[in-house]
């Protein structure tokens, strides 16, 4: 075996599910620049998601036994390497706050936060995820990974992770671990990456409220 070999990634057919911005972009920057038989497909929507802001996962109205974009992808190239479930969006940015008073932390969390926005968080992150996944499943050579964005976020107990994001986070790492022992019997290995702050849009939500609270 050529060690030049090991990782090389030609032919390899890649699927970027969900998201608009940020992470979407640049999902895999440890890849070099792809060869000519190298593709990735980003940014997959089809009746699963209705393709709309960040995420664009609000619906299942309509979707069909094999969505559009699946039957797409194994005509044109009859099979996917890996799998990258990255529906996600922010949701309420509204977290706890030691300082506040009692008083002040239910008008933030209880009476300045929809219980559907807060719902659309699980919605997209979550449930957006894991059918996207799924829909995916009949892909021929789909054996090789499945990799589904989480977030540190699903680990952190900081008052400034919003508990909409964290929570549904959180869920997400926990689907993938379930994913992962069942969907082995059929060589479909599934990972969950947690990325901390990197650039994007739900990043600089977080970013620019900490700036604020150092300036005050």
């Amino acid at each position: 075996m050529e060690p030049s070999g090991s990782f090389r990634v030609d032919g390899l057919v890649a699927v970027v599910a969900g998201g608009g911005t940020g992470k979407p972009h640049n999902p895999s920057p440890f890849l070099p620049p792809r060869p000519p038989d190298y593709r990735i497909l980003k940014k997959v929507r089809h009746r699963l998601c209705d393709g709309e802001g960040a995420g664009g996962c609000r619906r299942k109205e309509g979707l069909r036994p094999r969505p559009p974009a699946v039957d797409a992808i194994s005509k044109e190239t009859g099979f996917v390497n890996l799998l990258i479930a990255n529906s996600g969006i922010y949701g309420p940015p509204k977290s706890f706050a030691a300082s506040d008073s009692i008083q002040d932390l239910r008008k933030r969390l209880f009476e300045e936060v929809s219980m559907e926005s807060f719902t659309e968080t699980f919605h997209v992150n979550v449930t957006g995820a894991y059918f996207t996944v799924l829909a995916f499943l009949e892909v021929p050579a789909i054996q090789s990974q499945v990799t589904i964005t989480s977030s540190v976020s699903g680990f952190s107990r900081d008052e400034n992770s919003c508990p909409a994001y964290a929570g549904s986070k959180a869920a997400t790492t926990r689907l993938a671990k379930h994913a992962s022992t069942n969907l082995a019997v059929h060589d479909i290995r599934v990972n969950a990456l947690a990325p901390g702050i990197c650039p994007s849009e739900i990043a600089g939500v977080v970013i620019n409220s900490r700036r604020r609270e150092r300036a005050a």
